[in-house]
């Protein structure tokens, strides 16, 4: 009994894993979409100064 094992290339992978990624982003984001469109809110990246001068975005739910 001879198995076959499918070959994979390193680009192959990495395109799967890429691919996987995506996806999971895309139906993450319309999962929100859809808590936000019932509850009638939004999300607002608040940009804020940090103590060494960095600039970094606070995200808040707000009211439409």
């Amino acid at each position: 009994m001879s198995e076959e094992k499918e070959a994979y290339t390193v680009e192959a992978a990495q395109a799967a894993i890429e691919a996987d990624k995506q996806e999971r982003i895309t139906r993450t984001a319309q999962r929100i979409r859809a808590i936000l469109d019932e509850e009638h809110t939004d999300l607002l990246a608040v940009p804020q100064l940090t103590a060494d001068g960095r600039v970094v975005a606070v995200v808040q739910i707000v009211i439409r």
